[in-house]
């Protein structure tokens, strides 16, 4: 510049032109990057450093960067070339905190997942109730077999529509109260509430049913049972029967005022078959009595009223043994309330005898013979609720 200066008049301003271009190239060497992998960035964003812009053993290359710009500027231009305020560039380094949330939950997870609880409950709950409330597989059968659900199933009698544990319960209310059970693959006997329809439809005196052909016949009115119920192809089918029987029984307050001792109570029963069977082919009925024992109240099924077991035979005049009805028999007092009011405590004006009665024949495989002589046992006492 000095030589130009000097070379030719009027040089001043050649001379201010190249002082200029001076400035501006140590101005633009100051305010790039030594590197590439910084190149094309603002000053602004370069003191932002990134993890690729580091160099190894040195600070901040944006740091070191404007140290070294500062300094060139500074030589330049007549500046200190001192690097910002630490607060300041602190602050610009400091990403904002961003706002915390508490992760979500599995069972908020669960429920987004489906939409939320009530789409949850539709696609979930409503199916589950259905798979076990048809019994599909047995589901619900199995459920009501466990342990701890043997008192509830009782309270609500769910055994009375499922099977559990293989058997069902029938249930009879007041004023008789109680109960048995019997197989889970059998079914109640139409045939009994077809009789009683019938001897309804009959004359006044209920000795008389109408045939097939219109006539009106008389016939013997054997005593039909509350309920019976057998094996789903119809009760008696092979000869495998349960029924339960009411007769009354005045005011008599124990087993022993209405039938007398066990044996005696066999006898009366074995003595009416023996009076009303029908005969075959000309052939009476034949009974024989095998068994009969008396349950104190403590130790009979319910325990709150005593019970005789009775055990005994029947067949016809030249069957063989292999032809025979092996018949077992419960027998329990309904104790009326002789001296209150009809329907004031609950209980029957008179007594009533209840007789569970089980058949089966001595030729039937022993497992279905076992089956109808437990069902005929389990005749119990149903607590007032």
């Amino acid at each position: 510049a000095s030589v130009w200066a000097t070379a030719a008049p009027g040089s001043s301003l050649v001379g201010g032109v190249l002082r200029w271009a001076a400035r501006s190239s140590a101005l633009s060497s100051s305010s790039a990057p030594r590197h590439a992998p910084g190149a094309g960035r603002s000053q602004g964003s370069w003191l932002a450093a990134s993890p690729e812009d580091v160099v190894p053993g040195s600070a901040a290359v944006g740091q070191a960067v404007d140290g070294s710009a500062a300094g060139a500027t500074g030589v330049a231009d007549g500046t200190t070339g001192e690097a910002p305020p630490p607060k300041a560039a602190e602050a610009r380094q400091s990403p904002t905190p961003s706002p915390s949330f508490d992760p979500p939950g599995p069972l908020d997870t669960l429920m987004a997942l489906y939409g939320g609880p009530r789409r949850f409950f539709l696609v979930n709950i409503v199916p589950t109730i259905a798979f076990f409330g048809a019994d599909l597989f047995g589901s619900m059968r199995t459920l009501l077999s466990l342990e701890p659900l043997q008192p509830l199933v009782r309270a609500l009698r769910l055994d009375g529509i499922y099977a559990v544990r293989g058997l069902k319960r029938h249930y009879i209310d007041a004023p008789l109260n109680c109960t048995f059970t019997y197989p889970g693959d059998w079914a109640f006997d139409p045939s009994v509430e077809m009789a009683r329809q019938l001897r309804l439809q009959g004359s006044p005196g209920g000795d008389g049913t109408y045939t097939l052909r219109g006539k009106k016949e008389t016939q013997s009115q054997s005593p039909l049972p509350l309920v019976a119920v057998g094996p789903v192809a119809g009760a008696g089918s092979n000869g495998l029967s349960l029924a339960l029987y009411a007769r009354p029984a005045g005011k008599a307050m124990t087993l022993a005022d209405a039938m007398g001792s066990p044996e005696d109570a066999l006898a009366s029963i074995m003595g009416r078959f023996d009076a009303t069977a029908p005969r075959l082919r000309g052939r009476a009925g034949l009974s024989e009595r095998l068994a009969a024992e008396a349950l104190p109240a403590g130790v009979a099924p319910g325990g709150r009223r005593e019970a005789y077991r009775l055990a005994s035979r029947v067949r016809y005049d030249g069957d063989g043994a292999d032809q025979a009805l092996d018949v077992w028999t419960t027998v329990q007092l309904v104790i009326g309330d002789v001296g209150g009011a009809a329907g004031s405590t609950g209980l029957p004006r008179q007594s009533y005898l209840l007789l569970l009665t089980g058949v089966a024949p001595a030729s039937a495989n022993e497992d279905e013979r076992q089956r109808v002589r437990a069902a005929a046992e389990s005749l119990e006492f149903l607590a007032l609720v």
